[in-house]
């Protein structure tokens, strides 16, 4: 027999991974190839037997277990690998690369949440958001009826449908309810994670936040510092597109500038966009304009010399600089982030990890 020094054991309810490599000539009708465990030198437990060929001299076979409930008592375990010829013409056992790790036996990761189309939503112009997150099973067994929880402060906001099987590495996307749909303007945080009845999945894999602004007016990016900035030319004019879930009155507009050299010029003009196509057609231009010299990000709010009345549907804000002009606006450097060049009445999408959402806004 071949036996392990002892493993420590954390607790009551952790996991141990064993894993090895071997080849197991078996040979005639009595020899055999078992493995046992024993916590605190208490009697030998049988973990596998081997009756049958394993692997080959040239390519070991690959085993996995994981031991659970050990008791609240158990603090060390250790392994033993004893070979029997049963009294019998036998060949032999070979052993490789025995790993004992402690394994996590219940864990989920979320990732992929889902999230408001705009960084900022008038209360006005906000409609019932859905939550979603996916979740991978990381640990070392099954789970059953698992679902996807949504809390905001003390309250439960969201729950799934339940999973009732979860293999280990399976992954799933859920979708909880109700919606949720503001009464109040406000800075909403609400927290993710994954729960199953009668199991403890709390870990650092297992919780994510998403945040939601609902403002009284303004749309798009919040006020923070940007760490990035976006240039615009007058070949390459961009913006912002929204969504009135209602007719409103734009007013005024909103734009943080950052990495601007000289005090130059610009247009701002409000298409409205076919969603489906992002074809526009002009709504108005809304005037010229003056951005500011400015190296640090500096937000710049312009009013219209008249309300202009907006039917309810998707308008684009596109900045055009003068010619010759280059012009920055600061962007957040959000990974989900989206901003909207404009063309020969044609938006054009851009997602950039590194530039994210450019602070460009419409007040209404």
């Amino acid at each position: 027999s071949l036996i392990s020094p002892p493993f420590a054991l954390s607790g009551p309810s952790s996991s141990i991974n064993l894993q090895f490599s071997h080849f197991f000539n078996h040979f005639g009708t009595n020899n055999t190839a078992t493995v046992f465990y024993q916590t605190d030198n208490e009697t030998w437990q049988t973990l596998v037997v081997f009756n049958q060929v394993e692997g080959t001299i040239d390519n070991f076979a690959e085993e996995e277990f994981i031991l659970t409930g050990f008791g609240n008592d158990a603090t060390t375990i250790r392994f033993k690998f004893t070979y029997d010829d049963g009294n019998h013409w036998a060949e032999q056992w070979m052993i490789d690369e025995v790993h004992v790790s402690e394994a996590i036996a219940y864990q989920m990761t979320i990732s992929n949440l889902l999230k408001p189309t705009y960084a900022q939503t008038p209360l006005s112009h906000f409609e019932p958001f859905t939550f979603g997150a996916r979740g991978q099973n990381t640990g070392a067994l099954a789970l059953e009826n698992v679902y996807l929880n949504v809390f905001y402060e003390n309250w439960d906001a969201a729950n799934s449908i339940m999973v009732p099987f979860f293999p280990v590495g399976g992954q799933y996307d859920f979708t909880a309810s109700p919606p949720f749909m503001p009464e109040l303007a406000g800075n909403y945080v609400f927290f993710h994670h994954f729960m199953a009845p009668l199991i403890n999945l709390s870990g650092p894999t297992n919780l994510a936040a998403l945040q939601i602004i609902v403002s009284d007016s303004v749309f798009a990016t919040d006020y923070e510092e940007s760490p990035a900035s976006v240039q615009i030319t007058a070949a390459a004019p961009a913006g912002n597109m929204y969504q009135l879930i209602t007719g409103d009155y734009l007013q005024s507009f909103t734009v943080g500038w950052k990495e601007n050299s000289l005090a130059s010029s610009f247009t701002a003009n409000v298409y409205h966009v076919n969603p489906g196509t992002l074809q526009t057609t002009l709504v108005a231009s809304t005037g010229n304009f003056t951005a500011p010299a400015t190296t640090d990000l500096q937000f710049v709010t312009y009013s219209l010399s008249s309300p202009l009345a907006l039917e309810a549907g998707y308008y684009a804000l596109i900045l055009t600089p003068a010619t010759g002009v280059s012009l920055g606006i600061g962007a957040d450097g959000v990974s989900s982030g989206r901003y909207w060049t404009h063309n020969a009445n044609n938006l054009t999408l851009v997602e950039q990890p590194a530039t994210g959402n450019i602070k460009v806004r419409i007040n209404v």
